[in-house]
């Protein structure tokens, strides 16, 4: 059996027919085949937590939540310790609306990795949907000394803020994260609603136009400037 060296230092043998199903996953750009592959594996392999991680994966970018919330759920059950499993199972369920769950299993993945700054956002993810701002604020915090320029970390400490309608602190955050990342559809749409709490319209109405312009397909974009022009205000 192969040896995968796991990011969150854990070790696990895998087979060799896992080993090629992820080497082929590299190469593969149909998800259906994807899922296909990993689904025999699980059938052939049913005690290998990283075949139902991979499928579960692979399952959430074809969007079948559902299914992947099944698979993950079956990762974390033969390996209950393991972060990076308790951390997908947990953004799973959060996507699902179980919170109770998403808590539970990111709380227990940020335990696992505390140096880990993606099991500390999850986390953080977790806290915000459930209205703790400030334990949320400190989780982004970690998350951003572990990786300073990672963007989408400070955007979301920009949501804590936002959510807190401290609207100033969001605009300043947002504005940090468009420095990191200047094509970033969302994140003109967060800034431009921070504006638009704080009655900056022509700043908001710029932010959302430049949304729409980078993603055509956002609704949120086309939804939040759509409701800036029919304010009768």
């Amino acid at each position: 059996a192969a040896m995968l060296e796991l990011s969150d230092a854990i070790a696990e043998e895998i087979s060799p027919a896992l080993a090629k199903a992820i080497s082929r996953e590299r190469s593969s750009k149909k998800n259906k085949d994807i899922v296909a592959m990993y689904q025999e594996i699980t059938v052939a392999e049913p005690n290998s937590a990283e075949a139902w991680y991979r499928l579960g994966l692979a399952q959430a970018r074809g969007s079948d939540i559902t299914g992947s919330a099944e698979s993950l759920s079956k990762a974390v059950q033969l390996r209950p310790s393991n972060p990076k499993y308790l951390c997908d199972f947990g953004l799973t369920a959060l996507r699902l609306g179980a919170l109770n769950k998403a808590l539970d299993a990111c709380q227990a993945a940020a335990a696992g990795g505390p140096a880990n700054a993606r099991y500390q956002s999850a986390l953080g993810d977790c806290l915000l949907m459930a209205g703790h701002l400030n334990e949320a604020g400190v989780c982004y915090m970690r998350a951003m000394q572990l990786e300073p320029n990672n963007a989408d970390y400070i955007h979301s400490l920009g949501m804590v803020h936002f959510h807190a309608k401290l609207y100033p602190k969001a605009i300043e955050a947002f504005g940090e994260a468009l420095r990191l990342k200047p094509n970033e559809s969302q994140y003109f749409c967060s800034r431009g609603a921070a504006y638009e709490n704080s009655k900056m319209m022509r700043e908001a109405i710029m932010d959302y136009q430049i949304a729409v312009k980078l993603d055509r397909l956002n609704p949120q974009a086309h939804y939040l400037l759509a409701s800036v022009y029919s304010d009768p205000d």
